[in-house]
């Protein structure tokens, strides 16, 4: 799945990893400057969640959630 231009989630969205997962929280939004030669040239937006990770995702790594839909929550 190809990323969409422009950023989807903002600081405080809540996120799955995988459809139905445990809930997390964006805590961080950046861009990462691919180079021309890779798959997705241009600017792509990376996230940062409270998953005790240090780890950023890609956008189409996320899915939308909601804490209240009886979901675990995330860290």
């Amino acid at each position: 799945m190809r990323p969409r231009p422009g950023a989807q989630f903002v600081v405080g969205s809540f996120v799955c990893l995988v459809p139905n997962g445990p809930v997390h929280r964006v805590v961080w939004r950046g861009t990462q400057l691919m180079p021309s030669h890779s798959d997705w040239p241009g600017e792509i937006a990376v996230y940062r969640l409270n998953d005790d990770y240090w780890d950023c995702y890609y956008e189409y790594q996320l899915h939308p959630a909601q804490p209240w839909e009886g979901r675990p929550a995330g860290a």
